[in-house]
């Protein structure tokens, strides 16, 4: 293709160029546009397909040095067909965003063509996995479509992402505000939850993307999803796992360094690593064998789950249950975070997307309670009664309706009422040790009732865990895979 004015200017702001980018994603000269001629004929927007280590995956990608990347009629349908044909073949697609929207010259007709790509997405949610690339702008309409899949990367300081851009808030709410804090990398990253992945440049984008479309596609096929790889035993047990989490509840630690050891070495993708995060969710190997993680992080709010963290956890397990991608649970939770601001962002509402999702969740679901399970959020997040295959306790696991500190001065108000202060601390002190001693009592009791199904040594977790993804894994029967429901955004 013959590099023009508008070609340099994609190099000098930092950007590759259209067959960059195919360079970079696909295996070397397996792309092909659908079109089934050269790259010049797709203008504006390319649709094609290629391979990623042998794994077939349909891509459209917005040429933002010609026309500006922008999307007319006849752009929407063609894009509107990739989609259509990835759905067709069970492969994900992936859209790279660097458009400046709907062309005006064509008025109404271009946003038809907008609204044909939107219908496109939502018929495929749950269908086949979606991916975007925000690696331009991506405004107004067009930014619905990183909005509607199911993973979203973005660049930083080329990447931006909004409904409404700085120069339009600013002449209709007269506020002043930048391209960053309207759509930039750390917004979507952190605060919105908008954006899954954040990356440094395009290079390392595309690293990323093709790690996760590895395991997407893996997860969507049957076999290689049943495979196993086989290791010597001696790979399954982990000296000094129980060294890892502190048996002092109160003490923080990092939940990445187990799921670290437990994982397949150097396997775990984590998924929204910077937005909620007192819970991490991403995608690992267990034996060779593809596995979706979810987990709460002591060191953050001790693990507590807040409205964002609830929405996190939901939308992740839903998605790997669409495509019968197992879960595993690591929990170490003192429940749902306190106070009014909780209640009022809708505490009740997003908890009960976390319960519903592990509730309608019908993949291999396992469950290991590494320290603390209190209230609410030890039913959410996985318990027996949710329909979890296997849940496990480490020793020295604490379930409850509610944590010691909590529930003394519940249980013993009015005895604590006529005492001064420094009996108050003497009481509360004994009582706490005789209600730690009763929590290890219930403990055995749920076991004994089935509502856990036995106490699992740290040592040996990956061991017990890998087995079970076998052995439930080859209980279901999948068959045929259908759409179980659209994802709807989370």
């Amino acid at each position: 293709m013959k590099k023009t004015d508008s070609y340099e200017k994609q190099h000098r702001k930092e950007k590759l160029l259209i067959e960059e980018k195919i360079g970079l994603l696909f295996d070397q000269e397996s792309f092909r546009t659908l079109e089934g001629g050269k790259e010049e004929k797709a203008g504006s927007v390319v649709t094609g397909y290629g391979t990623i280590e042998g794994r077939r995956v349909y891509m459209y990608a917005h040429n933002s040095a010609v026309k500006g990347g922008t999307v007319g009629l006849q752009e929407g349908k063609r894009i509107r067909k990739l989609i259509e044909e990835a759905m067709r073949q069970r492969r994900p697609v992936v859209g790279i965003q660097d458009s400046g929207g709907a062309r005006i010259q064509e008025g109404i007709a271009a946003l038809a063509g907008y609204g044909e790509v939107l219908k496109a997405h939502a018929a495929a949610a749950g269908v086949i996995p979606q991916v975007m690339v925000v690696a331009g702008t991506c405004a107004g309409g067009a930014a619905y479509s990183p909005g509607l899949a199911d993973f979203t990367f973005i660049v930083e300081e080329t990447g931006y992402m909004f409904v409404t851009g700085p120069d339009v808030v600013e002449k209709s709410c007269g506020q002043k505000c930048t391209w960053e804090e309207t759509g930039g990398a750390g917004l979507h990253g952190k605060l919105s939850g908008a954006a899954h992945f954040c990356s440094k440049n395009e290079k390392e984008c595309f690293v990323r993307l093709k790690r996760l479309l590895i395991y997407l596609s893996d997860g969507m096929d049957e076999k290689r999803r049943r495979k196993i790889v086989r290791r010597r035993d001696g790979d399954h047990i982990l000296p000094g796992m129980r060294e890892i989490v502190p048996a002092n509840g109160r003490k923080g630690y990092d939940v990445c360094a187990v799921i670290g050891r437990i994982v397949d070495r150097g396997s775990f993708l984590e998924v929204r690593k910077d937005f909620a995060e007192s819970i991490v969710t991403g995608f690992g190997r267990m034996g060779g064998r593809m596995t979706g993680i979810v987990a709460n992080q002591p060191m953050r709010t001790a693990g507590a789950i807040d409205c964002s963290a609830a929405v996190k956890g939901a939308a992740f397990v839903r998605f790997c249950n669409a495509y019968h991608i197992p879960v595993i649970t690591f929990m170490d939770t003192p429940g749902f975070l306190p106070g009014a601001g909780q209640e009022q962002e809708g505490m009740v509402r997003h908890g009960a997307k976390l319960l519903f999702a592990y509730a309608e969740a019908d993949t291999v679901k396992l469950t290991v309670i590494l320290r603390k399970a209190y209230g609410g959020a030890y039913i959410c997040m996985g318990s027996k009664a949710l329909g979890m295959d296997a849940v496990y306790a480490w020793p020295g696991a604490e379930i409850a309706v509610m944590g010691a500190e909590c529930a003394i001065p519940i249980l013993h108000k009015r005895k604590l009422a006529g005492m001064d202060e420094e009996e108050k601390q003497e009481f509360i002190k004994e009582r706490t040790e005789e209600y730690r001693e009763n929590l290890k009592a219930d403990v055995e009791n749920a076991v004994r009732y089935g509502y856990i199904d036995g106490w699992l040594e740290p040592d040996h977790t990956r061991e017990q865990l890998i087995r079970d993804l076998e052995y439930y894994g080859k209980r279901r029967k999948t068959g045929k895979r259908k759409r179980k429901y659209g994802l709807v955004p989370l």
